[in-house]
């Protein structure tokens, strides 16, 4: 409202708000059922997996690079810019600011400890941490109740109005001062008309309208952690997005009732809102102790409306920060990728007596390796609760692994930005740092992904590659596979509707961007702070993220010319059938699966990318050269009828067929039947990671890298 100055553009610009939010839902579901893809046992088919933005980025737009598939320029951009912004320190420093306002409700908020407001914001945000370190179910209990709570105050503000309002005088109920300020407002509106100028302002407000919708992309953040994507994400995404952009709508529609315009522009409009519905005015010196306890009341409900978007960012953020932390271009890979038992369940099964220990089938001692959509959780053995009423009290339900690693860094940059901003006051910090928010990570690289949808419908995707793993094979000389993006989403999303939201998501992300180098007019220069800020830090961010990349390269290239060594990055997925699907009831076990197209597609729940294995290094490049010449050596003889693994533990290698010195003779076949067979020679595989401690402690070079 301060930026348009008009409710009903105020209302309009709200209603656009919602169409980009439900255009930009459309087109995360078509990324999220449908990228990345692979050809798993003969079927070319979609694999949902975390990580969003990043891997959508890379597949759309694969070039420059380093090699095909190692550190593309999409993932670099986003990536950096991800970890120096994709935080909530803006939500920590608003938090601190509404509970020091609860707690003095008497106090001019200008009169507040900057430094005060900043020691609250660190605390806050080392929390949320701790909570997704020590407990996963912990943390999405937490987030659950805070997103309750905020949509039961909606709700109740919407009920409040409709009391209100909707009495016997209907409006004119309400105190003459507010509709005779509301009228004029709008007249005075209307007599000076806004300039073109304003629309820097008006992309402000925009940019504020996106901040407030950017959660809808959050689900593909950890796509992978879903018990059954294919079914249960879309049904979310627009059931969640509808309803809040219904509640969003109609709490501005109240404020737009209740609060008089004046108050929108230069007060807290919710503690105006509350005010007027308790007949607590200013005008009034005897309602100043209730407009006190109102305060108080309204900020506690403001606090707890920020850390609930704390909470829940901390979660997505962690394992975002995780997969751009497998890309193997971030220094110490192997740490902030990597998943860590540090759960509270582990600490509780050791004060019980101690952790069992899971058993192979060989016999052998060690961790098994999780399955399915719950991936991350780890074995805890066959023990049963100890007189325990609740389920969800259970040592063992928290037994899981966390990213660890991710969350350090996650709580680092925050802590960087909330110390960056220390001269500045707390209103003007959060205004910036959400602000660089919703312009770089959804406004500037949601034109790329709109421009992707765009790119995949017209010019068509890439081709698939054929994917192997220990339990999914390669078919024999399989190739890359070709298909049309309508061929790829049949079934999931319908084209034109799909270009249609490509395009509306694409025309909302690119007005704040352009409209935002506008400069404002000279009575909104005097009461906003550095009008260029947020835009010029948003570039000087990509400009880093640019260096970053080619400054990788530098190192590459000159490894390669003076110390002869080259980036290896080698990946190695684990698919496992989501909740429901066929592949799970088919196959029981979860062992030796059967491929097909039907169980492959989205009504079926097919497969989820749960667990990879990563690993990076430098490698030098006569050693590379050696083995390459050893494979040709050996396909100069024979050629396999296989092609040849490049991971897996027990994987059955091909061997040369034994030759028949008396093929072409009379005795041709009696030596055939009684020569003895050579079988396939079963051989350990050094990189898989359920090897003994030796090999795993030689892939410790390699930086080796679990979900």
């Amino acid at each position: 409202m301060s930026g348009v100055r008009s409710p009903g553009i105020a209302i309009l610009f709200w209603l656009c708000g919602c169409i980009y939010a439900l255009a930009g839902a459309h087109v995360y579901i078509e990324y999220g059922l449908n990228v990345p893809r692979y050809v798993i046992d003969g079927v070319e088919q979609s694999v949902p997996r975390s990580g969003g933005d990043l891997h959508y980025l890379q597949y759309v737009f694969p070039w420059p690079r380093y090699k095909k598939g190692i550190v593309m320029l999409s993932g670099v951009l986003y990536g950096i810019s991800f970890i120096c912004i994709g935080n909530m320190a803006g939500n920590c420093i608003n938090c601190a600011l509404r509970l020091v306002e609860a707690a003095n409700p008497e106090m001019d908020p200008s009169k507040f400890d900057e430094g005060k407001i900043r020691g609250i914001a660190i605390v806050i945000a080392i929390f949320p941490c701790l909570i997704h370190a020590f407990s996963r179910r912990g943390g999405i209990l937490l987030n659950n109740l805070l997103a309750f709570i905020k949509v039961l105050m909606l709700i109740f503000m919407i009920i409040a109005t409709w009391a209100v309002a909707g009495g016997p005088l209907g409006v004119r109920g309400l105190p003459e001062s507010n509709i005779n300020n509301s009228t004029s407002a709008s007249n005075s509106s209307n007599e000076t008309p806004i300039s073109s100028s304003e629309g820097k302002a008006y992309a402000q407000a925009f940019l504020s309208i996106i901040f407030a919708f950017s959660g809808f992309d959050q689900p593909n953040y950890v796509l992978g952690e879903i018990k059954n994507p294919r079914k249960t994400y879309p049904r979310s995404m627009w059931w969640g997005v509808g309803l809040v952009s219904a509640l969003y709508m109609a709490v501005n529609i109240c404020y737009m009732i209740i609060v008089p315009t004046d108050d929108q522009e230069q007060r807290n409009v919710a503690q105006e809102f509350f005010n007027v519905i308790f007949d607590a005015y200013p005008e009034d010196p005897s309602t100043n102790a209730k407009r006190y306890e109102i305060k108080r009341v309204v900020n506690a409900f403001l606090a707890i409306s920020s850390f609930g978007n704390i909470v829940v960012m901390t979660y997505t953020a962690a394992r975002m920060k995780q997969e751009i932390a497998k890309q193997g271009f971030l220094p110490f890979t192997s740490f902030f990728a990597r998943n860590r038992d540090v759960s509270l369940g582990k600490f509780l099964m050791w004060l019980e007596g101690g952790e069992r220990k899971s058993t192979t089938e060989n016999g052998h001692h060690g961790v098994l390796e999780p399955q399915g959509y719950d991936a991350q959780k780890v074995s805890a053995g066959n023990r049963k609760p100890r007189g325990r009423f609740f389920k969800f009290l259970n040592p063992s339900n928290h037994r899981e692994k966390t990213p660890v690693g991710a969350l350090v860094l996650h709580f680092a940059s925050c802590i960087v930005l909330i110390l960056a901003t220390y001269n500045t006051s707390a209103t003007n910090a959060y205004s910036v740092l959400s602000g660089l928010i919703a312009y770089l990570t959804s406004a500037w690289f949601g034109i790329f992904l709109a421009l992707g949808i765009l790119i995949l419908h017209f010019h068509g995707p890439p081709s698939t590659q054929p994917a192997f793993t220990a339990r999914y094979n390669q078919v024999p000389d399989q190739g890359p596979v070709k298909r049309s993006w309508a061929q790829m989403t049949r079934g999931s999303v319908d084209p034109r509707l799909s270009i249609s939201c490509g395009c509306l998501y694409l025309v909302g992300n690119v007005y704040p961007i352009i409209t935002s180098w506008v400069p404002p007019s000279k009575d909104l220069k005097q009461t906003s702070l550095a009008w260029w800020a947020v835009p010029v830090i948003s570039w000087c961010v990509l400009a880093f993220s640019t260096l970053w990349f080619l400054g990788f390269i530098g190192v590459a290239k000159y490894k390669c010319q003076t110390g002869r060594s080259e980036f290896i990055y080698l990946c190695k997925p684990d698919f496992s059938p989501a909740e429901g699907s066929e592949y799970r009831q088919r196959s029981g076990s979860g062992s030796d699966l059967p491929a097909g197209e039907t169980a492959a597609r989205s009504r079926h729940g097919g497969l989820v990318l749960s667990h990879e294995t990563i690993y990076t290094g430098w490698e030098g490049t006569e050693m590379e050269k050696l083995f390459s010449h050893g494979t040709e050596m050996r396909d100069g003889v024979v050629r396999p009828t296989q092609p040849m693994p490049a991971h897996g533990s027990g994987i059955q290698r091909p061997v040369d067929p034994p030759v028949d010195p008396y093929e072409g003779t009379d005795f041709a076949g009696f030596t055939h039947n009684g020569a003895p067979v050579q079988e396939p020679e079963l051989v350990p595989d050094p990189l898989s990671p359920t090897q003994n401690s030796q090999n795993v402690s030689e892939q410790a070079d390699f930086g080796e890298a679990r979900r």
